[in-house]
């Protein structure tokens, strides 16, 4: 198949691009950055577009009627961003790429639809409470009325070497050897998923909504204790402190029920500490090149 990709210099493109090409499809890559967030994706034909302009690109356009997939990565995930930005972004650039593609289309929404709860199903009420949650929703909508065959996955945290999450974070501040704060007295609850897994649904790409989440609801300060057991074992000593006060926006409880995905077949098969280890591994061997 003849596959595009969007936001291909994030960080969940590469492994996805990696395996589709591996399985012998032709994969161009689209996105309005030209830095990369992790390895070079191998994509054969790359576009420089900006999705929420993409009607300024007349000359690409019809190139866009011949592909057989898309998969919808590119997002605007700045939780600090005003509503105008995630508008643009996540919902008027998902509208233009249904607009100018005809195939079936995989979408990666976000747990955040949901706004905040503990083990939040498909058809659960989404209440989303950010400008990026709301737009992804928004986005969510427009795929599901645009005619054509199409994949949600509203994932929980995603995590691996070249993620930006808090995981990363923790690991970081391992290797700088700096002190980190958990919110809540570190009792926020996530669904944390590794981007393997993540990719693994991706191929899957079973026709409708799926929740795309772990098992386990995993609080950060569980969190943070592995990560300092894991860092041990690597000879460096992660600092935390639980405190009471937390961050205005910063739901408490976000974890997700993946029974409708697991259903089809997929399972989560990388654990947690497998997925700590391998990051510090990523970063010590980062900061052993600088």
């Amino acid at each position: 198949m003849r596959i595009l990709v969007s936001g291909t210099h994030g960080f969940l493109a590469p492994p996805l691009i990696s395996r589709l090409v591996s399985e012998g499809h032709q994969v161009d890559g689209l996105d309005k950055k030209l830095e990369y967030l992790g390895p070079k994706p191998v994509y054969e034909k790359f576009y420089r577009v900006d999705l929420s302009k993409l009607h300024e690109y007349p000359f690409i356009l019809g190139d866009f009627k011949e592909y057989d997939l898309v998969y919808h990565l590119a997002a605007n995930t700045n939780l600090t961003d005003t509503c105008y930005p995630h508008y643009r972004d996540n919902v008027q650039g998902t509208w233009n790429l249904l607009k100018y593609t005809d195939c079936p289309i995989v979408f990666t929404s976000s747990a955040a639809v949901y706004g905040e709860g503990r083990r939040l199903r498909e058809l659960s009420c989404m209440k989303p409470d950010s400008p990026y949650g709301f737009t992804k929703a928004t986005a969510e909508r427009m795929v599901e009325v645009s005619g054509r065959d199409y994949t949600i996955f509203r994932p929980g945290t995603i995590v691996g070497e070249y993620g930006r999450t808090f995981p990363n974070t923790m690991i970081q501040c391992a290797i700088d050897n700096q002190g980190l704060e958990l919110y809540n007295m570190g009792c926020n609850l996530r669904s944390i998923i590794d981007v393997r897994d993540v990719v693994e649904a991706l191929v899957r790409r079973p026709l409708g909504t799926y929740n795309l989440g772990s098992r386990e609801e995993t609080r950060m300060l569980d969190l943070a204790k592995l990560v300092h057991q894991v860092g041990l074992e690597c000879g460096l000593d992660f600092r935390y402190c639980p405190v009471e006060r937390t961050t205005p926006g910063l739901a408490k409880q976000v974890t997700l029920y993946s029974g409708k995905l697991r259903r089809t077949g997929w399972k989560c098969k990388v654990s947690l500490v497998d997925t700590i280890r391998r990051m510090f591994e990523h970063h010590i061997g980062e900061k052993n090149e600088d």
